[in-house]
């Protein structure tokens, strides 16, 4: 917390901590020229700060470390990564040459999500993935802060706890925190590589028992899940939907035929 509490003005921090005790924070949004918004224990509120480009620049500047070059790059992508597995989205103007992204100017909104554990949540299903020392393919599927990463987590901790090697690909550095949240002893941490890469070569270097994978959005991610999974390693990995019956991927279904 002492690390979230540096990205703002001890004002503006001092009203949120206060309006969001006693739960812990989930995100908070920083729209220029509006009010902040926080969401704590599954609701949300305002604090009464109109928010300025000042405010922006603050969480930029200190998520950065105050580099001008990371704060670039970080627009280009969308998001940067926080200490604590804290993830900012970002968004403003795009310069666009050719249709290619180019550069984001004028910052005008933040979204910062503040990851939670919750080690045991996974323990009442554990029978209906773990038996007799085999592993099911396993989706969790959710709508968007149905808790499915928090989920996905604890579904590590329990496979490494049994004593399979675990492999995580933590793309957002979500998952692990960057370090913070314990994933087992059995279990190892690719931070920052794309699927493509973490599909191509490092399942294949580590030779693990399962794979983890946080929010699988395309096709062809569904694709290799299923490629990986004809050769005999379990998955576990999160994808958005209402429901299994709904899954948009039809390749991802396949894990479960």
């Amino acid at each position: 917390m002492d690390e979230l509490r540096k990205l703002f003005f001890d004002d503006v921090w001092e009203e949120i901590s206060k309006s969001a005790k006693p739960f812990p924070l989930s995100e908070i949004r920083i729209r220029v020229g509006k009010r902040i918004r926080c969401a704590a224990g599954g609701k949300f509120f305002y604090v009464s700060k109109i928010a300025g480009e000042k405010d922006v620049s603050r969480v930029l500047d200190v998520a950065t470390g105050y580099s001008a070059y990371s704060a670039s790059d970080a627009a280009l992508k969308g998001y940067l990564h926080y200490y604590g597995g804290v993830r900012i989205g970002i968004t403003g103007e795009g310069v666009t040459d050719g249709g290619k992204l180019m550069n984001v100017k004028s910052v005008s909104s933040l979204c910062i999500r503040i990851p939670t554990d919750a080690a045991g949540v996974f323990e009442k299903l554990a029978d209906s993935v773990f038996s007799c020392g085999a592993v099911k393919n396993t989706a969790i599927v959710s709508p968007p802060f149905g808790g499915k990463t928090t989920m996905l987590r604890d579904m590590v901790r329990f496979a490494s706890k049994t004593g399979k090697n675990v492999l995580v690909l933590d793309e957002r550095y979500e998952l692990s925190g960057s370090g913070t949240f314990d994933l087992g002893e059995n279990t190892d941490v690719m931070l920052g590589a794309s699927k493509s890469v973490f599909f191509e070569n490092v399942v294949r270097s580590m030779n693990p028992d399962v794979i983890a994978v946080d929010e699988i959005y395309a096709e062809r991610e569904a694709e290799e899940l299923v490629k990986i999974a004809n050769s005999g390693i379990k998955i576990f990995y999160t994808v958005h939907g209402g429901s299994l019956g709904r899954l948009e991927f039809s390749d991802a279904k396949k894990l479960f035929d």
